[in-house]
Formats: structure tokens, C-alpha cells, sequence
């Protein structure tokens, strides 16, 4: 077999065949947390239980806030909403972008 260079290969099939299957049965690891900083605050923060337990709650929150929102805000663009609709947009807003800046720092 030739490679893209044009040149023999001096693998064998078998030896590939063996080389892929080494590496597809390795355990592979996706968890965003392996993407992180080893070192520093904020990783410190984003590897944190309470961090996660806090983040899902708020996750949790904001999907019932979606279903009040949507029965109780006449508005059709946010600035005409009422101030207790505007107040709790901006704070999901600020939560997740927070906790986005946190997650890629």
C-alpha cells in the first residue's frame, strides 16, 4: 500500500489493524472538566460540587421561569416588559454569562 506521499508504507495491516484497535479500547475521558486549567480560582470554582449543584439549580429555575414568563408577560420585546420580568431576565442573563467567563478563564 502507498501512502499520501506516494511512498511504501512499511506497516503491515495487521500491525494497523492492532494499533486502532489499542486505541479505541482505551477508556476515553469527555468530561469537560479535563479541558480546565489545572491551576487557579477558577477552576477551582468550576470544579467545585457546590458550583455544579448551583449552576443546575439555576438551570432548574430559569426553565420555570420560561413557563411563568410566557403566561404572565404581555410584552413583546423585554424593554416594554414589567420591571419584575426585566429584573429577573437580566439576572439569568448575568448568572450564566458569569458562569460562562468562570468556565473558560
Amino acid at each position: 500500500s502507498q501512502s499520501v506521499t506516494g511512498k511504501r508504507s512499511t506497516i503491515s495491516p495487521y500491525d494497523l489493524k492492532t494499533r486502532i484497535r489499542q486505541v479505541l479500547i482505551q477508556p476515553q475521558s469527555h468530561k469537560a472538566t479535563d479541558l480546565y486549567h489545572k491551576t487557579g480560582r477558577c477552576q477551582a470554582i468550576v470544579r467545585s460540587p457546590m458550583f455544579e449543584q448551583i449552576t443546575l439549580a439555576v438551570i432548574a429555575f430559569n426553565t420555570l421561569w420560561i413557563a411563568v414568563e410566557t403566561d404572565h408577560n404581555p410584552a413583546e420585546v423585554l424593554i416594554e416588559a414589567p420591571i419584575w420580568v426585566q429584573i429577573f431576565d437580566h439576572a439569568f442573563c448575568l448568572f450564566f454569562s458569569a458562569e460562562w467567563l468562570v468556565r473558560f478563564l
